[in-house]
């Protein structure tokens, strides 16, 4: 495992919240138990780490950092220096942005932290993957449709690649190994771009309680109106 050193190759950064799966994702692909992600009330993974990967014939650095949002301002100024970290680290970078799933609803939170890190570093839609972590296996079959088309009126980023992952048996190999597939799939349909700061991230508790409650508003208002969408979920869907 590696802090802060050479600079050689691309990476793999992925982006997200405390508690949607980054870094077991990150040891799915690394076929391996690199980092910790165990359940805890708290943050698990506080500080930036990467490990180097061949995929190919590039070399790829894995990170695993902390999520953005917490309920202490401190964490969050301290969430955001790590997540500078690993930009600096691999300026040229596939990004994989993971949403949490609630019995397969976006979490609002995931949407707030999102539009933040977009404005902070404009993420490039050729190397950005959009994941939908712990779906419930038993879900609608125009779900994967109608996540795009909600997307497109949460987010400021067109979403071309959307990787909608189950929930698994974390002990079950063949689970595992379907998952990583999955991830390495859309990871291959990517190319790695550079990822300039444009600003500071801007993410205060008060104005996290207000984005939430706009992202809340907006997805009741998606939901009450699914009817009129409906040819662009099935659109989608294909």
């Amino acid at each position: 495992m590696a802090s802060s050193s050479s600079r050689q190759g691309y990476g793999i950064i992925i982006l997200g919240n405390s508690g949607v799966g980054k870094s077991f994702l990150a040891n799915i692909l690394l076929g391996s138990e690199t980092f910790d992600h165990r359940a805890a009330a708290r943050s698990v993974t506080t500080e930036t780490e990467f490990k180097e990967i061949k995929m190919g014939n590039e070399n790829y650095a894995i990170f695993n950092i902390p999520g953005l949002i917490e309920a202490d301002q401190q964490c969050i100024e301290r969430n955001k220096r790590e997540i500078d970290k690993a930009f600096v680290e691999r300026p040229t970078s596939l990004i994989l942005y993971v949403f949490g799933s609630q019995n397969g609803r976006i979490r609002d939170e995931d949407v707030v932290a999102f539009n933040a890190l977009n404005k902070a570093y404009p993420l490039k839609v050729e190397s950005l993957v959009l994941i939908v972590n712990g779906a419930p296996k038993k879900r609608l079959e125009d779900y994967e449709g109608e996540v795009i088309v909600l997307l497109k009126e949460l987010i400021q980023v067109s979403c071309q690649s959307l990787c909608v992952l189950d929930m698994i048996d974390e002990n079950n190999q063949s689970e595992r190994k379907k998952l990583k597939n999955q991830l390495l799939q859309a990871i291959v349909e990517r190319t790695p771009r550079d990822h300039i700061k444009k600003q500071d991230l801007e993410l205060q508790r008060e104005e996290v309680r207000k984005a939430k409650a706009e992202i809340k508003v907006l997805q009741a208002d998606f939901q009450n109106k699914l009817q009129m969408h409906e040819n662009q979920i099935k659109e989608q869907q294909r």
